[in-house]
């Protein structure tokens, strides 16, 4: 009973699956190396997606033609899926660089088989690049600030208002994590203190106003005139 159970569900799969033979490779500007990388992505994508790939012609439902031509320092994917001579379905993508190939012919493989479809590959990098570099400036930034500072525990005689200075800078070194830098800076005429402190942040949303977590490392000294030079 269970192995009956198994061959159904294995023949119903294979029955429902789309058998396509892919036609040979038009390209243009492409070496014959990148076009064979090219077309064993975009047959492992069609596999991936659930398509019979048949070295038959004859064997096939569907055929697919897979076009790659370079324009300037772009590349564009197209792809078209014919039944009986009709195309069917298509779909296409460009990209700017090879290393996006996969991309590319993923999302191709996805619109011949599936009808699903979406903006260039160039136009989704972009998008998330100019996402990162929003994120960068509202999240990148200097401050500093002067006030009056009052000194207090200190050695009789070092205790008393002085000048105050804190500033500091942060940079988004990756898209949610930020590296702070601190100064804190105070003296009078009998006190100094300084505290230069290390930060790191962690935000949950690309939003210019976003929560978010951190730790710090820092390092205080202060002296008076009381001290005899000595920080404490």
């Amino acid at each position: 009973m269970i192995r009956r159970l198994i061959l159904f569900f294995t023949f119903t799969f294979s029955a429902f699956a789309q058998s396509v033979y892919i036609e040979p490779v038009r390209s243009k500007g492409v070496t014959p190396e990148d076009v064979d990388v090219m077309y064993s992505i975009f047959k492992q994508s069609l596999e991936d997606n659930g398509a019979v790939v048949k070295n038959d012609y004859n064997e096939a439902d569907f055929q697919i033609t897979l076009s790659i031509y370079k324009i300037g320092e772009s590349y564009l994917l197209k792809a078209k899926k014919k039944k009986d001579g009709q195309e069917v379905k298509s779909g296409s993508a460009k990209i700017k660089k090879l290393d996006e190939a996969d991309k590319g012919l993923l999302r191709i493989a996805k619109s011949v088989l599936k009808g699903e479809s979406g903006p260039a590959v160039g136009e989704v990098l972009k998008e998330e690049e100019d996402v990162l570099n929003k994120t960068r400036k509202s999240k990148t930034s200097t401050y500093y600030a002067l006030a009056p500072t009052w000194f207090d525990n200190l050695w009789q005689g070092d205790d008393g208002i002085g000048y105050g200075f804190t500033g500091g800078k942060q940079w988004l070194v990756r898209k949610n994590a930020a590296l702070w830098l601190n100064l804190e800076l105070a003296f009078n005429s009998n006190a100094f203190y300084i505290a230069p402190v290390i930060e790191g942040s962690y935000y949950f949303s690309d939003s210019d106003i976003s929560p978010h977590i951190g730790a710090s490392f820092g390092y205080a000294a202060a002296k008076g005139d009381s001290t005899k030079g000595d920080f404490f």
